[in-house]
């Protein structure tokens, strides 16, 4: 299987789109999306004083707003706060839904430069877990 450019397990598209975190400790913050893979988050906040609350190692619930639609498409995910950074967070994703994971997927494909690499990763992994090679039998 071909690596993720910069040798990620997934490519990363640029979407500027809404996205709401809530941390298990009930904490939050909002902001716009720079990075988003089929693994994770990183976005620019809104709020300092929210991002500041918020810590690495936190549990939390992702939504994804796709505005454009009417009404617009939420994707909901649960994650880790992975990375804290003056302006911006990172979140790896632990679960993704179904539906979710579609529209994830599609709003990946969609923003990439490089639509065949997200179809290669997609088709090594069960969801966003690498397959197993007991999968393919």
């Amino acid at each position: 299987m071909a690596e993720a450019t910069n040798g990620r397990e997934f490519t990363r598209a640029k979407v500027g789109i809404k996205v709401d975190v809530s941390t298990s400790d009930g904490y939050s913050a909002k902001g716009v999306v720079s990075d988003l893979s089929l693994k994770g988050v990183f976005f620019l906040c809104y709020e300092e004083a929210n991002r500041e609350a918020v810590h690495e190692g936190a549990a939390c619930s992702v939504t994804l707003s796709l505005d454009a639609s009417d009404p617009p498409i939420l994707v909901e995910t649960d994650g880790k706060v992975t990375r804290v950074e003056d302006e911006a967070l990172a979140v790896e994703f632990d679960a993704v839904e179904a539906d979710s994971f579609e529209h994830l997927h599609n709003l990946v494909l969609a923003n990439s430069q490089d639509a065949d690499q997200v179809e290669d990763e997609f088709e090594h992994h069960v969801g966003i877990k690498r397959r197993r090679s007991s999968d393919f039998r």
